[in-house]
């Protein structure tokens, strides 16, 4: 008799982890609250069937733990997890967990670079390129895995399977999500409690600083290259060997990444920037004189914080989307916040405001959901919206 799983949440994760366990012969029934799957190849779950049928319960990140299935799943099921964890199960190589609010893409990039430079086969997954399910369907066991993990994905893993990890900082996220900002700070630290005996994890200092008990946890430093070292020293990689290949290793896409330079105005999208916190270090990244656009779906965050942290250099605020007039509320005060009704209209009132020598930063502090499926659409949007910018201005 085949076993049987449930997966909730039909998503990149979901479909990854459906294909997986098809692959392992479970018979897969699929819930998800709005995909139409008419043409699916599994059966669909219908709220209030009983659970008792199925083997294991996969639950991809995107579904909240108050998620009315998921919750009834939690209550009454003994083998409910997450893509990421039934994944592990099939896999047996060296693996590198990576989490942070901030910063968590660039170093998973970092480490996967310089192992890769070093003559290490390495491979960046989870919340960055494929998803962990569908890498194990074909495991190159030769290959070190840097998995980049999101609090969502951390919720649910239970298997000791890391061998080295890393948690870069912990600052106010996903608000919408967490009941409070130790819910989700106590997600994040949870990668701690998976890495192997003989492993280790690192953390910053600001993990130092705000979180007590992190006995667990070994300090190294307080940046990103300083957590990237941390885990490539373990590899017997050089202090000279690393700063080598820190010449050939470009920042991911949509993070600070520079798009144009039009009539002297410089333009960067950094739109993978989904909090509070990634705004400030972008606005203190860049020079002077810089026009901001910001906003996108509400996670629960306050921007005041912004009202005191962006001194001379910020000389306006564009805001968007469903959190436009909440920042407009919030920082009003302190600079000039225009609300414009889309990313087009954003982009064409920052560059009639540009003075030569400014930038135009697009760096939301939010996520992308009320008008874009993801960071990466947003960002690709706003870069075409400058180069067409950039093609009418050629022809004035």
């Amino acid at each position: 008799m085949s076993k049987r799983a449930l997966v909730i949440g039909f998503g990149v994760s979901g479909k990854s982890a459906a294909k997986l366990l098809d692959h392992h012969h479970y018979q897969v029934d699929i819930y998800d609250d709005y995909q139409e799957m008419t043409d699916l190849i599994y059966s669909r779950y219908h709220q209030g069937q009983p659970l008792g049928i199925y083997d294991v319960i996969v639950v991809s990140p995107g579904i909240a733990q108050n998620h009315p299935v998921y919750h009834q799943a939690r209550l009454s099921h003994p083998h409910v997890i997450s893509e990421i964890e039934l994944a592990l199960g099939y896999i047996k190589q060296t693996i590198i967990g990576v989490t942070g609010t901030n910063g968590k893409t660039t170093v998973t990039s970092l480490i996967t670079h310089v192992l890769n430079q070093c003559h290490h086969k390495a491979l960046a997954l989870g919340n960055i390129g494929s998803p962990l399910s569908t890498y194990a369907l074909a495991p190159d066991e030769k290959e070190i895995l840097v998995i980049e993990l999101s609090s969502f994905q951390l919720e649910q893993i239970r298997s000791k399977k890391f061998k080295y990890g890393v948690i870069l900082n912990i600052t106010p996220d996903h608000l919408d999500r967490y009941e409070s900002f130790n819910d989700y700070a106590r997600a994040k630290l949870h990668l701690a409690s998976l890495i192997q005996s003989d492993g280790k994890c690192f953390a910053s200092q600001q993990i130092f600083d705000n979180f007590s008990d992190q006995t667990s946890l070994i300090l190294c430093g307080d940046n990103n290259q300083h957590a990237a070292y941390a885990i490539l020293k373990e590899f017997g990689i050089s202090k000279s060997d690393f700063e080598k290949s820190l010449l050939s290793f470009s920042l991911p896409a949509h993070r600070l990444e520079f798009v144009a330079e039009i009539n002297k105005v410089r333009y960067y999208n950094d739109s993978k920037a989904t909090n509070c916190e990634a705004v400030i270090y972008a606005v203190n990244s860049l020079q002077s004189n810089l026009i901001l656009i910001v906003g996108g779906s509400d996670k629960g965050l306050s921007f005041t914080k912004w009202k005191y942290q962006f001194p001379v250099k910020v000389k306006s605020i564009i805001a968007i989307g469903q959190t436009a007039i909440r920042i407009q509320n919030e920082v009003g005060s302190i600079y000039p916040v225009l609300v414009c009704d889309t990313l087009q209209d954003a982009v064409n009132l920052a560059a009639e405001r540009a003075e030569q020598g400014s930038s135009v930063l697009l760096s939301p502090g939010c996520a992308s959901f009320d008008m874009f499926s993801n960071f990466e659409e947003r960002g690709e949007k706003f870069k075409e919206l400058v180069h067409k910018l950039s093609l009418a201005r050629c022809y004035e």
